[in-house]
């Protein structure tokens, strides 16, 4: 259950960051390292369970 609420404010927060860097613009430099080291990590944990 506490996986599932981690999840849902970890995929909220994501969009957030999305919205900001396609349409807002609030800091850019520092959303678009945010979200390429979130997607970063994200290609390496799924790789490490295969």
């Amino acid at each position: 259950m506490a996986r599932r609420v981690i999840a849902w404010f970890l995929l909220i927060g994501f969009v957030i960051l999305l919205v900001n860097i396609l349409f807002i613009q609030y800091m850019l430099p520092f959303s678009v390292i945010a979200y390429i080291f979130i997607v970063l990590v994200f290609l390496f944990a799924n790789k490490k369970r295969k």
